[in-house]
């Protein structure tokens, strides 16, 4: 056993400075980690770099303090226990208790920091499918309107069209019921990309884009198919109606109404032939597409 070192050498041993450091790095650390909350002006300190500073900083000063703590023990098989054990068993248990409280609030930032990192983008998914819903209802109330404005007066109705430029102006009405039914069609068949150019305006991660992309499918399985169906109806109601508007046009002068079963009197047999021919089409397209409508559930109908 090594004689005992004289009082001077004791005090300036390795193993008393070591042991002193680590006494006191905990208190050095914690005072780093409480400073910056107290002397920053608040809200400083919930930026992350600022926190992420602070936590590594004090983490760092525990860590050296549990280093030199273990070393100053080491120390005493050459120099003695006397200023090296009480000092670095206190500093080895405070630092080894400070660095657990870190790994616990380090682990609980990271926690929060998910939460709120999932909570942010749920944000931004559910802004994506406002935006996306609000358009397509736009689009609703547009071919709503445009085919509700096609039966007041009946657009096929003669009995109070004077001029030519009126049943003109009647053709332009079915031009946009029909332009209106096609920008449907086109989200009835591509709505799940129109969703996804939607999803990417808002940067979401590609794990939120494809459960969003599997909700939408799941949502939607089986409707797609229904809707192409009743839409096609419409296009074909539109589409045989600017068919008898433009046999009326054309033959502008040639034709008269007079109220009763068959209300158009032509003055050429050819153009009753293609009149009758369009009137006949309207009537079964009309005639599909309420068929159609009736089988609508009351939720969708209320879209």
């Amino acid at each position: 056993m090594p004689p005992p070192l004289p009082p001077m050498a004791y005090r300036n041993s390795c193993g008393v400075r070591l042991a002193k450091l680590s006494f006191w790095s905990p208190f050095v650390g914690l005072l780093v980690f409480v400073v910056p909350f107290t002397t920053i002006k608040p809200g400083a300190t919930g930026h992350p770099l600022i926190g992420s500073a602070v936590i590594g900083v004090s983490s760092l000063i525990f860590s050296g303090g549990l280093f030199l703590a273990i070393k100053g023990l080491r120390r005493m098989k050459a120099e003695g226990r006397k200023g090296i054990l009480g000092s670095a068993l206190t500093g080895l248990v405070l630092n080894a208790i400070f660095l657990i409280l870190m790994a616990c609030l380090i682990a609980f930032l990271v926690h929060e920091e998910v939460q709120a990192g999932k909570a942010r983008e749920k944000a931004l998914v559910d802004r994506a499918d406002r935006s996306f819903v609000v358009k397509v209802q736009e689009l609703e109330r547009k071919n709503g309107s445009a085919w509700s404005a096609l039966t007041n007066p009946p657009v096929l109705g003669m009995a109070l069209v004077k001029h030519r430029e009126e049943l003109q102006a009647r053709e332009d009405l079915v031009r946009e019921a029909i332009a209106a039914n096609k920008a449907l069609e086109d989200v009835a068949e591509n709505g799940r990309e129109l969703y996804r150019r939607e999803l990417l305006k808002y940067k979401i991660s590609d794990d939120a884009l494809a459960a969003s992309l599997k909700k939408f499918d799941d949502e939607t399985v089986g409707k797609a198919p229904f809707n192409l169906k009743i839409l096609g109806a419409y296009a074909r109601t539109g589409n045989a109606a600017l068919k008898v508007l433009t046999v009326l046009e054309v033959n502008w002068g040639k034709w008269e109404y007079k109220p009763g079963a068959q209300p158009i009197k032509f003055q050429q047999q050819d153009s009753v032939v293609e009149y009758n021919n369009a009137l006949k089409e309207y009537k079964e397209a009309t005639a599909e597409a309420l068929r159609l409508n009736e089988q609508m559930t009351p939720k969708e109908k209320g879209k």
